[in-house]
């Protein structure tokens, strides 16, 4: 077996210029993937887009920066109001008050991807259909804005992984595939939450670390404010940016680490000026953009991470790492339990993919990583010959995804639904990390077609989730006529009220055991129409008339309220 081309990894002068179309492509083709998720995913079904669009209608109506009090907690929500802003700003026409009432369903079944039905968090009246009015029309407003914040995200993740393997074109594109055609993040990037603005800040921070490490960026002190602006933005976008805080030092570490390594008497090799300073100036910046925010809620007596999901969960485990150590082990466990809502779980993560998906994308992964593995040791066998090569950019990027990995862990350690999505503001690095690492494993004229394939799948999946996973999983049941009815149903004539009648059911099997799903199949009569919505509870009782099964729901397995039903229509749920 031969180690790969050390001349691999030196960075010469490439020409770009014809992967601007390639990069065109994987841009068309994601916001073609997002608007195509904004219209088949059911508005305030992505995780916290109820509370990012109350947030974007508190600012719009007037309602400032006061915490909203949410009815999961008594406790005040504030969450960082850059996107909000810009949200209310876009929807301030949108006359929010026309259409009924959202009504929430509850027997959703929240972040329980193994239980089938009810991944709806609240009901859907037909009011949501094109044309949008009022609330919907707001919601997918704010869709549109994450989509462009997510498509700038991808142009930004081909442009930071340029900079940093500036002689590997198919890297580029390959990583910017990757991130771009991800399931998950085309969900995110349609989705009426602030994740994708903090992704955007995050990626275009780290596409400027990465021109300050390689002595490209604007000189002087500028570099580090334009730094410590964008990481500033980021802190007002979403509080996972706080770790965006490491890149200047991160950045200027690795310039001075290059500039030794080169031997050049250079000024800015010297490390008060080459790293103290504008790593000073950075923080000074990116505090007094972003800072206030977090300072403003310790003052009012709010948690200073405005009380969200990842802030708490983090405190909250790092405050028990003196009683129970986090173990290496532990890491990876969490780490691990969050790859498949990393790659793909729709909804509020209760609709999962194909199991082959997953297996795929573990796949990818371990490809990626034991890549970047052989790389590395290859790289510290030929000591001797790796001068040139652009290890302090690569450096930089594992740096950083692994600093986002340890903040992650510790929420998933602690999260009782850890969410896979929040690794995304380091998802340029982690794409460009992976795409490097299957590079360095293929023979060397094909290692950026492997990258390639392998994003292709990916979008296959994308394009196909809309159809295969998500809109079945919200699709109300099937109706017919009365004499429509089949013939081979088990006949009950149950009336339980004036409006609705238990024709018959059918049950796929007569014994079971622990542990098996026991199908049932009811066909209900609506023979009146009904303002209130009626729960349906199922038991199953066995020996010794011991409940051994329940479940209750409304109709259709959550999407179809007996409010909803038409007099005369025969539900098959």
């Amino acid at each position: 077996m031969h180690g790969p081309d050390a001349s691999r990894f030196a960075p010469p002068p490439a020409h770009f210029a014809g992967q601007r179309w390639g990069l065109g492509l994987i841009l068309a083709i994601f916001v073609v993937l997002a608007t195509l998720y904004n219209v088949r995913v059911p508005i305030l079904e992505a995780p916290d887009e109820a509370l990012h669009y109350l947030a974007a209608r508190h600012l719009a109506e007037g309602g400032g920066l006061q915490p909203m009090v949410t009815r999961q907690s008594a406790e005040g929500v504030r969450l960082p109001p850059l996107f909000h802003g810009l949200g209310a700003l876009l929807t301030l026409g949108v006359d929010t008050g026309e259409g009924p009432a959202l009504q929430a369903n509850p027997y959703a079944n929240v972040c329980r991807p193994e239980t089938p039905g009810n991944k709806n968090l609240v009901m859907h009246p037909e009011a949501e259909v094109w044309p949008y009015r009022g609330v919907p029309l707001a919601v997918h407003l704010l869709r549109l804005l994450s989509t462009l914040c997510a498509a700038g995200a991808v142009a930004l993740a081909f442009l930071a992984t340029r900079e940093a393997l500036p002689n590997h074109p198919g890297v580029a594109l390959g990583a910017a595939a990757l991130f771009a055609f991800n399931p998950q993040f085309v969900f995110v990037g349609a989705s009426a939450t602030s994740a994708a603005a903090g992704v955007l800040f995050g990626t275009a921070a780290l596409y400027l670390a990465l021109r300050v490490a390689n002595g490209r960026a604007l000189g002087g002190p500028r570099a580090a404010a334009l730094l410590g602006l964008l990481v500033g933005l980021g802190l007002l976008a979403h509080v996972s940016l706080l770790v965006a805080l490491a890149l200047p030092p991160l950045a200027y570490g690795a310039r001075l680490w290059r500039q030794r390594r080169a031997e050049r008497e250079d000024p800015a090799a010297d490390p008060l000026h080459g790293l103290l300073v504008p790593t000073a100036v950075a923080w000074g910046v990116a505090l007094a953009i972003g800072g206030w925010w977090y300072i403003l809620n310790a003052a009012q007596g709010i948690d200073p991470l405005g009380g969200g999901l990842l802030g708490g969960d983090v405190v909250r485990a790092a405050s028990t790492l003196r009683e129970t150590s986090l173990s290496p082990w532990e890491t990876v466990e969490a780490m691990a339990r969050s790859l498949r809502s990393y790659w793909g779980v729709f909804g509020w993560m209760n609709i999962p993919a194909d199991e082959a998906y997953y297996v795929f994308v573990q796949l990818l992964t371990v490809l990626g990583v034991a890549g970047l593995g052989l790389g590395a040791m290859w790289a510290l066998w030929n000591r001797g010959d790796t001068a040139g090569q652009p290890w302090h950019t690569v450096g930089l990027v594992a740096a950083w995804a692994l600093l986002q990995g340890v903040v992650y862990a510790l929420y998933a350690r602690a999260a009782t639904c850890p969410q896979g999505r929040l690794l995304f503001p380091a998802g340029a690095g982690i794409s460009l990390l992976l795409g490097l690492g299957i590079y360095v494993l293929a023979p060397r004229r094909y290692g950026g077609a492997l990258v390639g394939a392998l994003a292709a799948v990916l979008l296959v999946v994308a394009a196909a989730a809309p159809f295969r996973y998500i809109a079945p999983a919200y699709a109300a049941p099937a109706r017919v006529a009365l004499e429509e009815a089949p013939a081979t149903m088990s006949d009950l004539a149950i009336r339980f009220s004036e409006d609705v009648f238990l024709l018959g059911h059918h049950m796929e099997r007569r014994s079971v055991k622990t542990g098996d799903v026991l199908r049932v199949r009811l066909y209900w009569l609506a023979t009146g129409a009904m303002d209130e919505d009626l729960t349906v509870s199922l038991r199953v009782y066995g020996r010794d008339e011991a409940v051994i099964g329940s479940m209750d729901s409304y109709p259709g397995m959550g999407s179809y309220p007996t409010s909803r039903w038409v007099p005369g229509e025969v539900i098959v749920d």
